[in-house]
């Protein structure tokens, strides 16, 4: 091959390499211009796809919200079936006991009713079942007009007689027979004619009619004054009648003017809306009124207040706190008995320095085991006490640092046997005027005007009396030793026979 012909092939070769090498770069470029068309689109499939997912999970929790609003209702339809038939029970209960054992329903029981009732947990049905009653009495056969009833008594017709649904009693060779039973009464025995109900509210006409009857004549005939007489009766009975509401029979037995009699004399608490709210206006009129004596008419507002006062008063009193303060002052009064009967027995000098030496080193078994043990008891005793004496400071509370200080500057075992003594005396006289304070507390009732009375003390007489301030001397008794160049603490001590100071 000539050196042409090679050079041909050469640029031949490199012309072909330039068309390859272009072929691939048009080909990146194109596939590089269709990689944003890709990703748009796997986008916007990746956005149908979370559309679908939402509005599938949106139509999971419509159909979950659906079956929760089912199972709701369903629950409340149970409870209200079930509401119902416990209210029915309740009726059905206080119907069976409001006619009793033998289940008469010409009798009523309403006490026995509204506890059968109240025990069921629904008081509210007692409505209910003074209506179901009602719906077992017997109903009265109303003649029309023009018709006639039939008195058996008399053998005479009676026009626009209401006629009840029982069959008429009769009588034969003059012993008297029961419609209902065709039992005799007795021989030559009328049967005693039920008692006559008082007149109801709207029932004039009839209360015309029966005392025309009673007269034997119509109620046409009546004069002018009888009418006026009567119809008076009617309005007196109908208007000093107290309407109780539906419930009439529940407050049957109260008696308003015995209650406010009570009420009175401070035999009864003045909280009259313990009686219920019809009872309640009955006995608030019967205070306002004059008593039966003339007396004026009672303030009940004020002794609301003071019974109400009384009330928290006496809770307070019967309070923790007051029970640790009572508890305190009855233990402090015996434990200075032992207190007493300790100090006997050590019969310290109560010399100060020399004392605390000798107590505590008869604590310590030094002198013996008996002088430990007592001077032991003698010091736990008075910690005791000092215990007590602290609670009373803090009125009940729990005693603070400064009423124990307090409390230990009242009693000390090192001190002679005389100066114990006459403390002790002093603690019981206290404690008693502090149980006194406390039993003698009267309830503050604001309204009721000020109390300008001073204070009194209370001053009882102590168990055991303080010593007397010009007393002798006993030995061992202590006291400050007061003059010029005697620091604060100096103290004195009585030997029988002269002070000396030992401090």
């Amino acid at each position: 091959m000539s050196v042409a012909q090679i050079l041909e092939q050469l640029a031949e070769n490199a012309g072909r390499r330039q068309l390859n090498r272009g072929a691939l770069y048009g080909n990146l470029v194109a596939g590089a211009s269709q990689v944003p068309a890709r990703a748009m689109a796997d986008r916007e499939q990746q956005r149908i796809r979370q559309l679908q997912e939402a509005r599938q999970a949106e139509q999971i929790g419509f159909a979950r919200n659906a079956d929760a609003r089912a199972q709701a209702d369903q629950v409340a339809q149970d409870a209200a079936r079930k509401a119902t038939l416990e209210h029915q029970a309740a009726v059905r209960a206080g119907l069976a006991a409001s006619m009793g054992p033998e289940g008469d329903p010409s009798t009523f029981d309403a006490r026995a009713a509204f506890a059968a009732v109240s025990q069921l947990g629904k008081p509210e049905a007692i409505t209910d079942v003074i209506a179901a009653h009602r719906a077992l009495q017997a109903k009265p056969v109303i003649l029309k007009e023009g018709e006639r009833g039939f008195n058996p008594d008399t053998n005479t017709p009676i026009p626009g007689m209401s006629v009840p649904e029982k069959k008429p009693d009769y009588t034969v060779n003059g012993v008297r027979f029961s419609g209902e039973t065709n039992q005799p009464y007795g021989p030559a025995t009328p049967p005693q004619a039920p008692p006559v109900a008082p007149p109801k509210a709207g029932d004039l006409a009839d209360y015309l009619s029966r005392k025309a009857r009673e007269l034997g004549k119509p109620v046409a005939d009546l004069s002018s004054a009888e009418t006026a007489k009567f119809t008076k009766e009617h309005t007196d009975a109908t208007q000093k009648t107290p309407i109780l509401g539906g419930m009439n029979a529940l407050y049957a037995d109260i008696d308003p003017k015995a209650i406010a009699a009570q009420i009175r004399v401070a035999q009864h608490p003045p909280d009259i809306s313990q009686y219920g709210r019809p009872a309640a206006a009955a006995i608030a009129s019967e205070l306002a009124k004059k008593g039966p004596n003339g007396e004026p008419p009672f303030d009940l507002s004020r002794a609301q207040r003071e019974w109400k006062a009384q009330l928290r008063l006496n809770a307070t009193m019967n309070g923790a706190q007051q029970v640790r303060l009572d508890e305190s002052i009855r233990s402090g009064l015996a434990m200075y008995d032992k207190v007493d009967e300790l100090a006997k027995q050590w019969d310290g000098l109560g010399i100060g320095p020399l004392s605390r030496i000798n107590l505590a080193a008869a604590r310590d078994g030094l002198k013996g085991p008996a002088a430990a043990s007592l001077a032991n008891q003698l010091t736990g005793q008075i910690g005791q006490l000092t215990s007590d004496i602290a609670t009373i400071e803090q009125g009940g509370l729990t005693p603070t640092n400064e009423a124990r200080a307090v409390a230990e500057k009242s009693m000390q075992d090192w001190w002679g046997k005389g100066t114990i003594l006459d403390m002790t005396a002093q603690g019981r006289y206290n404690m008693q005027i502090r149980h006194a304070a406390r039993n003698t507390q009267e309830p503050m009732v604001p309204g009721n005007g000020i109390d300008r009375r001073p204070a009194e003390p209370a001053t009882p007489p102590p168990a055991t009396p303080p010593p007397p301030a010009g007393a002798a001397p006993q030995k061992g008794d202590t006291k400050p030793l007061v003059g010029p160049g005697y620091p604060p603490d100096a103290l004195q001590q009585f030997n029988g026979t002269q002070w000396i100071r030992i401090k």
